[in-house]
């Protein structure tokens, strides 16, 4: 019998070919399994079915069996990279929050011992993180408190500037996480003759963005 707080039977004593009974009463409880019987290493002894054998010359050590449920509870707790992250710094496990409105912690089940189950849903903005992947050694315990964190990474996108004009100065590609806001760059050099820098043109949308707009970046790069 392994560990976790299981009683067993007192040993007993029987004259060679008395009949013994075996006790399957005092065996306890194991959490995530359902005790089944008593195993002496050819032949398994259930209440149901064989529950007695005759002593013979030898000793006799039995072992309790096990069988694992199939319904023992596990959770999935979905993470988040947090909107304010860096977007040219490598997330670590702090850079993650959840989402309990939209994707709260799920319950599942399984079977006690086996690897959970677990079919990463399709969110917008986001991908399954490469960097801070599932831990695919855990099993679910007996106990039910197995939780599995799946982490999603922001996709990153850019932000690309055209003076649209020869010989004047763009300003340098922009990097941004999903949902973050984008802070347009106005710093172009030299005007184009005869006109006005007024801003900057969505070439997708014909959007204009001056220095008084706000601009949160989509799962899209931008072109102006």
């Amino acid at each position: 019998v392994t560990s976790e707080n299981i009683s067993v039977p007192s040993a007993q004593t029987y004259r060679y070919g008395a009949s013994v009974s075996i006790d399957f009463t005092s065996i306890g409880t194991r959490a995530g399994y359902t005790f089944s019987g008593w195993n002496n290493g050819s032949i398994t002894y259930t209440s149901a079915g064989t529950a007695s054998f005759n002593m013979g010359l030898a000793d006799v050590t039995l072992s309790a069996v096990w069988t694992a449920n199939t319904n023992t509870p596990y959770k999935i707790q979905y993470l988040f990279q947090n909107v304010n992250c860096d977007a040219s710094a490598t997330p670590s496990l702090s850079d993650y929050v959840t989402d309990s409105d939209n994707y709260p912690i799920a319950m599942k089940y399984g079977t006690t011992g086996e690897s959970p189950v677990v079919t990463p849903d399709s969110v917008t903005g986001f991908n399954l993180s490469s960097v801070n992947p599932m831990d695919s050694s855990i099993t679910i315990n007996g106990d039910g408190s197995t939780v599995v964190n799946v982490y999603y990474d922001r996709i990153k996108k850019t932000v690309n500037y055209n003076a649209n004009q020869t010989g004047v100065t763009a300003p340098a590609s922009q990097t941004y996480l999903y949902g973050q806001t984008v802070n347009l760059d106005f710093s172009i050099a030299d005007d184009k003759p005869g006109y006005s820098f007024n801003g900057w043109k969505d070439q997708s949308t014909n959007e204009v963005y001056t220095s008084t707009s706000t601009l949160t970046m989509s799962t899209s790069n931008i072109s102006l």
